[in-house]
């Protein structure tokens, strides 16, 4: 059962490494560590777009845990200009993502893991527009996304 005072601690870390003519390793890790059972809101997560890709954004939750990312990266290809003054830029990459979660509670079900690889699209329009388009395929099954499911995701941003 989950109780009002407890404690977490979180670790990030992200690394772009050059390697040569313009293509880049991303490198990513994240964790959490909990001393007593969380409610929902206070979980680490490791299913979605920015954590395990290829699984339902909430899939799989624990009260610590932590996740690693894996993804070389083309150089940036310019498009053309939109509008004669906003340069348009793509890049692709694939990616291979792995997370394991743990409870503090074993009657919740002791640990998860969650293991995804796969391809994804990234483009802007100058400072003012960015689009991801990333392809994921599960690795692990879950009730939710079977061994070898296929998730597509698509985002849009735009800043003013």
């Amino acid at each position: 059962m989950a109780r009002n005072d407890y404690l977490t601690a979180t670790l990030g870390w992200s690394r772009e490494q050059p390697l040569t003519a313009g293509y880049t390793l991303l490198l990513r890790a994240d964790g959490q560590w909990a001393n007593v059972p969380l409610i929902s809101n206070e979980q680490f997560g490791i299913a979605g777009s920015s954590a395990v890709r290829g699984y339902q954004d909430g899939e799989q939750f624990g009260d610590s845990g932590w996740k690693v990312s894996l993804e070389p990266r083309t150089p940036f290809h310019d498009l053309g200009m939109v509008d004669g003054t906003l340069p348009m830029r793509v890049r692709a990459s694939a990616f291979m993502d792995y997370g394991e979660v743990y409870y503090v509670d074993p009657a919740r079900g002791g640990s998860r893991r969650l293991w995804s690889a796969g391809l994804a699209f990234q483009g802007g329009i100058g400072q003012v527009m960015d689009a991801r388009a990333v392809l994921g395929w599960a690795l692990d099954g879950t009730p939710v996304s079977p061994v070898g499911s296929l998730r597509a995701t698509f985002v849009i941003g735009m800043q003013f």
